[in-house]
């Protein structure tokens, strides 16, 4: 699937008719819906239950989701270690490392970007040699 990022504010109708071949699994917990495609790496989160507002892409192994095959925004790629994504965008605008969270439990490094109408998240592997998630939202 190319070009996901254009998924972002459109509805769930929308999401889930373009997703339909791919048998995504919808899943509600309280005011926000996940929508998952495991075998095509990619999730989506709708927090109103009506619009997409974040797109995930994973990579192959991470969460149990194989990875995704498309190109990503930016030209980055799963195999790009933090120093190479940086050095392709700049310095991030927020950036966070590893750390533990009470309730939420082990945190990974992570820098978020900002390129013209689109924020990407990404989320590293525990030695910032790879990326393991690629989080599209608007900024």
């Amino acid at each position: 699937m190319n070009n996901v990022e254009t998924l972002l504010g459109r509805s769930i109708e929308d999401l889930l008719d373009v997703l339909k071949a791919q048998h995504p699994v919808v899943q509600s917990i309280g005011d926000c819906t996940y929508v998952s495609v495991r075998d095509a790496g990619l999730s989506f989160v709708l927090p109103d239950n009506k619009h997409i507002d974040t797109v995930q892409l994973y990579a192959a192994g991470k969460d149990g989701y194989s990875g995704f095959a498309h190109p990503i925004p930016g030209g980055l790629t799963f195999m790009m270690s933090r120093v190479a994504i940086r050095r392709l965008l700049g310095p991030p605008g927020r950036t966070g490392e590893a750390t533990v969270l009470p309730i939420l439990g082990k945190k990974p490094p992570w820098d978020r970007f900002v390129l013209g109408s689109l924020a990407i998240h990404a989320e590293y592997a525990d030695d910032v040699q790879s990326v393991q998630m690629f989080s599209l939202t608007a900024p």
